[in-house]
Parts: C-alpha cells; structure tokens; sequence
C-alpha cells in the first residue's frame, strides 16, 4: 500500500477516533494474540501500525529481548509513533516506511508473528498483501490477523439512519474497490495460504461505556467526510445523518453493538 492511500485520513486529525475503536475491541485483541503463542523474546511485525496502538502493547509484550517492526507507508503514522516512542524512552520498536506489497523485498522469513488489524479494508489487494505477510514469517512463525465486517454495526430498536450509514459503506467501497467485510473471509485465505494450526475467533462488543458509544459520532464524522467527497450525499444529508448518530449515541433506550470482528491465527 502506497502513502497517501488510505481510504480515511490519517495522522494527529484521526488519532482519537482510532484509538477509542481500538480500546472497544483490545481486550478480545489481547486476549487472542496471547493465547496464539506470543511470548517474550520474539521478533513481531506490526504492519499497518498506525500510530502505534498495538506496536507499543506488543512492545510490553516482548520486553527489551525482543522486537517490534512497526511498519506503515504514511509518514503521518509513523511520525505519531516515533513522537509516543521518545516520550516513553523504547528503543526496542523500529518504524519503518515501507509499502505492504512488498514487504518481501526487505524482510526473509524474520519474523516469530506478524500482525495487521483494521488495515486490510484499506486496500485493492488485500489478498496479495496476506501473501506478503506470511512470506516475511520464520518457519512456524504465526500469521495473525484481526478486521471488522463493517456492515454489522447494529442497534435495537433498529435504526434507519444507522442502516443509512451501511448503505452509504457498501456504495463507497465499491467506488474505491475495496472491502470493508473482509473480516468474515479470512479463513478462506489462510486456508488457500495453506496455513496450519487455524484459531478463529468473533467478537462483537457491546457499546456500554458513554465514551465507547461516542465513537458512533466519529466514526459517521470521519466516513461523512468521504461520502461527500464521493458525492454519495449532499451537505444537508450529512448533517442530518450527524445529528441523528448524536441522538443514537446518547440514547441509553438504544442497544448499540460494535462492528464484528473477526481474529485470525496460522501457523506459517
């Protein structure tokens, strides 16, 4: 994946947004990369690292004996990472800009687990990218893999402006021929990738936390933004979409749950 081609923004403008989604699924993220062989010592790779979230998690992970290659093709993530990294004095994470496609040119069989989350849905091949991380893991080295199938954000009662949002998802990737519901397919690909040792497991959270139910209002911010970019809506439509996430996400009457998601371990 090459700079600049994220399908949302990146950098300081989408730190909070991403950092709140990644507090609603870390404990069931966690929880699956340590009970698929994560051990301290090991050499990780976290591509499509972002600012850093789960390379510094890992980097606890693996203590001082081990390492963590925090890889992304967006100087903006990266640059947010090298900040987090002096202010905390870790000298065992080492960013790298590199693009995932080629991952293979740079890196031979070096590495005890690879990891990506919520990175996949950014690209046109993400199928070729997969292939690219199981080529740079070490012999019996765990491919793990964790995406959301984005067309299950749910709430009870049903919500149109929510099913609204979905629509508008589904239209947006297929203008920018991506897939925003890769989540549910990965065992077909680690099984093409002849992977061994598959664990899968799903999770959808419950959004009971004010802050957690927040993240609705930016998550429909940050797409909003690229559905009038694509003219999928006019100015008025996306303010009436806000106005109406705001009332859902401060509506306790309302059961809100989280996009599924789906964790993925093989052994290489």
């Amino acid at each position: 994946m090459n700079a600049g081609k994220y399908v949302l923004d990146v950098g300081e403008i989408d730190l909070h947004r991403m950092t709140l989604l990644g507090d609603i699924y870390k404990p069931y993220t966690t929880l699956f990369i340590e009970h698929n062989g994560l051990r301290g010592g090991m050499h990780v790779a976290d591509v499509g690292c972002g600012p850093g979230n789960m390379s510094l998690w890992f980097a606890d992970q693996v203590g001082t004996s081990g390492s963590v290659t925090a890889i992304d093709s967006s100087s903006e993530q990266l640059n947010i990472l090298k900040s987090r990294l002096q202010s905390k004095n870790i000298t065992h994470v080492l960013p790298k800009k590199l693009d995932v496609y080629e991952l293979s040119k740079h890196f031979n069989q070096q590495f005890d687990v690879v990891y990506c989350r919520f990175f996949l849905i950014h690209l046109q091949e993400p199928v070729k990218a997969i292939y690219q991380l199981k080529k740079i893991l070490k012999p019996n080295g765990r491919l793990i893999i964790a995406e959301l199938d984005n067309y299950t954000w749910y709430s009870y009662p049903e919500n149109s402006y929510l099913q609204r949002d979905i629509d508008l998802l589904c239209q947006l990737a297929k203008r920018r021929g991506i897939d925003l519901s890769i989540g549910k397919k990965l065992y077909a690909h680690f099984k093409a990738l002849q992977l061994n040792d598959i664990n899968i497991n799903i999770a959808q959270p419950v959004l009971m936390e004010k802050e957690h139910r927040e993240y609705m209002i930016f998550k429909i911010q940050t797409w909003g933004k690229k559905y009038l970019e694509h003219q999928l809506i006019n100015q008025n439509e996306f303010e009436e979409l806000l106005n109406n996430f705001k009332a859902l996400a401060l509506n306790e009457e309302y059961l809100l749950l989280g996009a599924r998601m789906f964790q993925i371990a093989g052994t290489n």
